[in-house]
Parts: structure tokens; sequence; C-alpha cells
């Protein structure tokens, strides 16, 4: 990335607010904290008041900004973006066209990729791997389930509540409200009959395999 394609995302950047990094390449405005053994790929950005130190490499086209905490042997790359307070650590993967933010945490071994969202309190850790759900809550040792509905993915996304598209409820809501929220949302009588179906799926699956994929919190 050159300096005039930094500007093109950043109007007001200059050579005295930002610089390359010395293992990289990639941009980092002054304001951030980058170690040198950390790696910045050359299109890579670091902005704000981000810190990525350690071993941990960003590249390809992601970004860590805000507070964002990026190290150990983290790696960070495709689209992905850490911003706010999130923090990806040990060997955490962010990959594709992933978030990790508010306070989010990915660490261990984990890998977060495609279009999933790590926020809230949520924590993904061990060997893990979201990839499409929206995680806000728990402690995730393994991956939440996803089910890909035909208008809009259902996701298991905090140790009590199901998220279909935008709509985030508790399971008992949902049983009780599933044909008034499908209505409001346009979905047919068979979308709504689908969704009842994969809502039951999923109270299911959180019965039984919830506990082994939470980590117990005292």
């Amino acid at each position: 990335m050159t300096f005039e394609d930094l500007k093109r995302i950043f109007p007001n950047a200059t050579l005295e607010t930002w610089h390359q990094h010395p293992n990289g390449g990639g941009w980092v405005e002054n304001t951030a904290t980058v170690e040198d053994t950390a790696y910045v790929g050359p299109d890579a950005l670091v902005y704000d008041w981000a810190q990525v130190y350690d071993q941990a490499e960003i590249y390809d086209n992601a970004k860590v900004s805000g507070h964002a905490k990026v190290y150990g042997w983290a790696e960070i790359y495709g689209h992905a973006h850490v911003y706010g307070w999130g923090h990806v650590y040990d060997w955490g993967h962010v990959y594709g066209q992933a978030q990790v933010y508010g306070g989010g945490r990915v660490y261990d071994y984990a890998g977060v990729c495609g279009l999933a969202r790590i926020h809230g309190t949520a924590r993904v850790c061990e060997y893990a791997d979201v990839g499409f759900a929206g995680v806000h809550d728990g402690t995730w040792l393994e991956s939440p389930l996803t089910l890909a509905g035909t208008q809009h993915p259902l996701c298991v996304c905090s140790p009590t509540e199901i998220a279909i598209g935008c709509e985030v409820h508790s399971v008992d809501h949902w049983l009780e409200q599933y044909e008034e929220i499908g209505k409001a949302n346009g979905y047919t009588d068979e979308d709504i009959a689908e969704y009842r179906y994969l809502i039951d799926v999923a109270a299911e699956w959180m019965r039984v395999r919830m506990p082994g994929c939470l980590e117990e919190t005292t």
C-alpha cells in the first residue's frame, strides 16, 4: 500500500502522523504501538491506539484499531478487523471477514473466520472454530451451533440465547413468539414452520451440548 493509497482511506493522514512498520512495511498510525518483533504486511493497517506485539502477524487487508490488542503468535489476515477493546492472543487466528470487537477475546488455538462476529463478553478459546456465528457471551471451548436456514442463519450466540438474523432472544421467548417475530420480518408460513423446527433443534443442542462447549464459571 502506497502513501497515496493510505490517503484514500484516511484523507487526513500525513507522513508526520503515520509510518511504515520496519517488519513488513504496513502502515501504522503513530498513536498505535507495534513492536518490531511483530509483522505488519504491506496492505495491513494498525491505527488509533491499537497494540500489536510479540510475534503477532497482521497481513493481507486486515486491520487492528481502537484499543484492540493482538499479541503472542496471533494472526489477523484476510479482511478481518479487530477493534474496540477486542483481544486476540496466544495462537488465535482471525481471518476472512471476521470481526472481534467490544470486549471479545480469541485465544489458545481458536479460529474465527467467515462473517463471524465475536463481541461483548464472549471468549473463544482452546480449539473452537467459529465461522458464521455472532457470539456475544460465554467462554466457548467448542464451536457454537450455526444452522443455515432459508432466510437467515440461526446461531446459538450466548449460553441462553439464539440469534436468527438480527433478532436475538432467549429460547423461551423464541418458542413463545416465533410466529409473531417471523411475520414481523416478512416470513411466509413455510418459513415460520421451518424456523420453529430449527429453534427446536437449537434448543435440544443447547440442552445436550452446551455443558461441553462452555467453560464452567463459579
